[in-house]
C-alpha cells in the first residue's frame, strides 16, 4: 500500500505555479481540489493536485485551446 503524501500550500504552489491568494480564489469557486484539515492545519493530498495539473486545458502557442 502507497502513503499518500500530504502538502504545506508552498508546495501547492510550487507545483502549480499558483500564488497563495489565487489557490484559494479557486477553492472559493470550487474549481481547485479542497485541502483535508490536520487540526489547524490545511494539507492537500498529491493525487488531488496531480489530477488538477492533468486536467488543465492545453493551449496553443497563440492562446487557443488544442
Amino acid at each position: 500500500m502507497k502513503t499518500e503524501r500530504l502538502l504545506r500550500i508552498k508546495d501547492v504552489c510550487h507545483q502549480t505555479g499558483f500564488c497563495r491568494s489565487h489557490i484559494y480564489n479557486l477553492i472559493g469557486k470550487g474549481t481547485f481540489p479542497l485541502p483535508v484539515g490536520l487540526g489547524r492545519a490545511r494539507r492537500w493530498r498529491q493525487s488531488d493536485i496531480n489530477h488538477f495539473i492533468s486536467n488543465l486545458p492545453v493551449v496553443n502557442v497563440d492562446g487557443r485551446l488544442k
